[in-house]
């Protein structure tokens, strides 16, 4: 038996058994169709709602918005959005970077950041995921000027950047060949307590030794070391082709 059919089975047996139902039940049942991917079912357990005379919530929204999002279906998860704010039904920030985030994957980066734009204007302010997940996306369609005025953006907001902030930020800056910018940063970075990961690292001396500088990439070799991290098999295939531009050149 598959998921789906569990799922089904479930449901049908507590109406059988005359078990109540609550919005919580139905919340959960909506997640598992979500989660297997057949929104469709999630949206006939929210017709099953209203005519149990329940009344959704965030979290019966908001989970569908993911489902939808998930499916690629994100035009209509952010009409649904729209329907669930004229209805006057809140929604939260987990909600938001949901539709932000379905939005950017679909390649609409513009309108995910025109939405950050607007959270506060719907009484939502946008978090850390809000802004990096935006960051990420910017960096990826090659707008890193851009990236990085939302970083300073978040900065002044008093957002915290973390781990996956500086990641983004930093992995668009080595794509784009502006070394000594995303040297600053993983600077910055740790001298703010953030950790950085093996993968952070590796991003720096990749980009350091496409240019042949393997001098500084193994300085920072030894600055990952230092901080108890292991350089991988990445770590060293990047030092191995920096080695041969280097000779090249």
């Amino acid at each position: 038996m598959n998921a789906f059919q569990a799922a089904s089975d479930v449901f049908k047996q507590m109406e059988l058994a005359g078990v109540p139902l609550s919005i919580y039940s139905l919340n959960v049942l909506i997640d598992c169709f979500c989660k297997l991917g057949s929104v469709g079912f999630g949206f006939s357990v929210l017709s099953k709602t209203f005519k149990l005379g329940f009344q959704p919530d965030v979290v019966t929204f908001s989970t569908l918005i993911d489902g939808l999002c998930k499916v690629g279906k994100v035009v209509e998860a952010v009409r649904l959005a729209d329907k669930i704010r004229i209805l006057g039904c809140p929604l939260n920030v987990v909600t938001y970077n949901t539709i932000i985030w379905g939005l950017c994957r679909a390649g609409q980066t513009s309108i995910g950041l025109e939405l950050l734009g607007k959270m506060v204007k719907f009484g939502c302010e946008p978090d850390v995921v809000s802004y990096s997940t935006v960051i990420d996306s910017l960096c990826k369609d090659g707008m890193v000027s851009k990236a990085l005025d939302m970083f300073l953006e978040m900065r002044d907001k008093d957002i915290l950047p973390n781990v996956v902030s500086y990641n983004c930020l930093i992995s668009g800056l080595c794509i784009s060949s502006q070394r000594n910018e995303a040297m600053k940063l993983l600077n910055e970075m740790m001298a703010n307590k953030i950790m950085p990961y093996v993968a952070t690292f590796n991003m720096m001396i990749n980009a350091y030794c496409k240019k042949g500088d393997v001098l500084e990439a193994k300085a920072i070799v030894k600055m990952m070391i230092e901080r108890g991290l292991l350089p991988d098999v990445i770590t060293y295939n990047s030092l191995m082709d920096g080695g041969w531009m280097r000779l090249k050149n």
